[in-house]
């Protein structure tokens, strides 16, 4: 058993980011990995908050709900931004358990993570394109652009296609073309 947790603990200290809070959120430990990660040395996390590292990008409600949740007894998972030392911002996706002592109230929470940067600066890349050809698309007011699902419903109905076929989005989205727009001996 002792050798299975020597296996275990040293997996996650090679692979994940780890940290270890009080009750009241104060650092007691972290690993190599979580230091290179956030650009920081032990010395200048431990003692600390991860006020230290809050991005700004989460709400206070974000950190209320998971204080709320380990002071429950609760484990917690979510996606966390993090700011590193020098400023760039870092995502990671974490699973914190908090410990319960003797009297049965957190003493500790434990903190796994791994970085998630690179995900999800493609997922963002990703919206933004997606967003921006939306508003192309919509924007175009001289051609109708209409399209639809693999199952032939419309998704798309841009300020050209309302133009000329005189129909609003409201009453096409999700509906048939062919059942819509043409009349049945057409078809």
């Amino acid at each position: 058993a002792l050798e299975e947790n020597d296996v275990l603990l040293t997996t996650i200290n090679n692979q994940l980011l780890y940290s270890v809070t009080d009750a009241d959120g104060v650092i007691l430990d972290v690993n190599d990995n979580y230091c290179a990660a956030l650009g920081f040395e032990r010395s200048q996390l431990l003692g600390q908050t991860h006020r230290l590292v809050n991005s700004g990008v989460h709400s206070a409600q974000f950190w209320q709900d998971l204080w709320s949740c380990l002071m429950a007894g609760k484990p917690w998972h979510a996606e966390v931004c993090n700011r590193t030392q020098d400023g760039r911002e870092c995502w990671f996706d974490t699973v914190i358990a908090p410990f319960h002592g003797q009297q049965g109230k957190v003493e500790k929470c434990v903190a796994l993570s791994i970085d998630i940067t690179s995900r999800k600066a493609v997922e963002q890349e990703h919206q933004r394109l997606g967003q921006l050809l939306r508003d192309v698309l919509a924007a175009a007011s001289e051609v109708a652009i209409i399209a639809t699902d693999t199952q032939g419903a419309i998704t798309l109905f841009n300020q050209g296609a309302q133009s000329m076929l005189g129909y609003g989005p409201e009453e096409v989205l999700g509906e048939h073309p062919v059942d819509y727009f043409y009349l049945p001996a057409e078809v």
